[in-house]
């Protein structure tokens, strides 16, 4: 969000430090303000312009933040069908060659739905879910609400963080129980896509008009 805090706060001759011990922040959170990296809060952007005598209005550009690419379903669209595309390529391939790693698998009911080749069946139906999402997109003219993004922000976060955790966690699988290894991939895989995916769909559904 474009804003005059640097200029105000260079006139009276404050600091980043300094702004920020008045206003009950670290400096670093002035400096992402000033740079337009961080949106304040409301009650963050009535103190600091409370400290520069100013209104919230002549301190902070309230024009459309263009770091909110959330508010756009094509932009969420194009980021699901990004992560589909590679998911589902996953499991069409790796489909092809499931007797290759046959002696990586368990006798689980899940192991032998893999060994029957069905992952490429998970890796089609994941990518007509993604062409679902893209066209009701596509038709969707409304752009998303505050409070929407906020939720959208939470399940986005959900899924880096997830996507994180998932290298260590496969690393662990591997040395403790190598037999349940790429059974465990493939669900964690389908269980983190389908957040994702499933949360975006409900939301153009239960939120469309066009």
């Amino acid at each position: 969000m474009k804003n005059r805090v640097r200029q105000l706060r260079e006139e009276q001759g404050l600091t980043q430090k300094q702004l920020g011990e008045k206003v009950n922040v670290s400096r670093q959170a002035i400096n992402a303000v000033e740079t337009g990296k961080f949106d304040p809060s409301l009650w963050l952007a009535y103190d600091i312009a409370q400290l520069f005598n100013k209104s919230i209005e002549e301190v902070f550009d309230f024009k459309e933040s263009e770091r909110r690419w959330l508010k756009n379903p094509m932009a969420n669209a194009v980021y699901v069908a990004l992560i589909t595309a590679i998911y589902a390529a996953i499991f069409i391939v790796s489909s092809e060659f499931v007797m290759s790693y046959e002696n990586l698998l368990s006798d689980s009911g899940w192991a032998s739905f893999i060994i029957s080749q069905n992952m490429k069946f998970v890796g089609i139906g994941m990518i007509g879910v993604a062409i679902i999402v893209d066209t009701l997109s596509a038709l969707r003219r409304k752009r998303y609400d505050e409070y929407q993004i906020v939720l959208l922000e939470k399940v986005f976060l959900f899924n880096g963080l997830f996507t994180a955790v998932l290298f260590p966690l496969s690393l662990v699988v591997l040395i403790l129980a190598p037999m349940y290894f790429v059974e465990t991939i493939f669900a964690l895989i389908l269980f983190q896509w389908g957040v994702m995916a499933i949360t975006e769909l409900l939301y153009l559904i239960t939120n469309y008009k066009v």
